[in-house]
């Protein structure tokens, strides 16, 4: 059979093991939300910026519920809610 010293030594190793690499990937995963969240805020103040409702969110309720959404201001939204 298998000795429980064995088992243990390589329970052991397999912990460490498995230790490192999820700590690669939680590094990784937050690296990627970084550079996500960066270009996100980056796109959403270029394309936004020159809308006028940026400035008076009074002007988000004219012609409320028919208002007609620019091309880039449509794909900006398209882009954030598929994140």
């Amino acid at each position: 059979g298998v000795e429980l010293a064995g088992v243990q030594t390589w329970w052991k190793a397999k912990s460490r093991e498995q230790a490192c690499v999820e700590a690669i990937d939680k590094f990784t995963e937050a690296g990627f939300r970084l550079v996500m969240y960066t270009v996100c805020v980056t796109l959403s103040v270029v394309v936004l910026y020159k809308s006028p409702f940026f400035w008076n969110t009074k002007l988000c309720w004219q012609g409320y519920p028919y208002f007609v959404m620019e091309a880039d201001h449509r794909l900006y939204y398209l882009l954030e809610f598929s994140l």
